[in-house]
This record gives C-alpha cells, structure tokens and sequence, in this order.
C-alpha cells in the first residue's frame, strides 16, 4: 500500500503530469494584488440601500489605484462580481 501511494506521488511529480502543467510559471499567469470587500448592510434596508451598483465599483477600483498606487495602463483586465441577482447586476 505504501508503495502504491509512492508510485501515485512520483506520477504526480514526473515533469510531464497535469501537476506539472498546472504549477509552471507563465507570462500569462493571473495576479491578484489585491482583494477589497465592501462593508456588509441588510438588503434593501442597509445604508447602501439607495446606492447605486455603478457607484460602488467605481470606489471599489478607486481604492484600488489609490491602495496600489500604479497606472491604470498597466491593467489588462479586471474581473468583479456580486451577489445580487435582479436587473442591476452586471
């Protein structure tokens, strides 16, 4: 048995392995500098109830430049998401 779970280890290992491809570095590997949460409210009651979804990706990637304090010109793309699921998500 402890041979078998060597022999698993040594194919997950070998250079020509799902592994191997996974962990290699790449020119286009995914970065993440930075992860900003906004503050939680309930819903439709909260104190961003009346605010717009616009708005607070627009602070959220304020924070970002201001907190990172690079060039908006070196981004090449930029993923975000929500939770909410009526005609104001994106």
């Amino acid at each position: 048995m402890a041979a078998e779970r060597v022999s698993s280890l040594l194919k997950h290992l070998s250079p020509n392995s799902p592994l191997a491809a996974i962990t290699s570095k790449s020119p286009d590997d995914i970065v993440i500098t930075l992860a900003i949460r906004t503050p939680l409210c309930k819903g439709k009651k909260g104190g961003f109830k009346d605010t717009s979804l616009e708005y607070i990706m627009y602070a959220i990637l304020k924070a970002t430049r201001e907190r990172l304090g690079f060039s908006p010109d070196l981004v090449e793309d930029i993923c975000m998401g929500n939770v909410r699921k009526d005609a104001t998500t994106i």
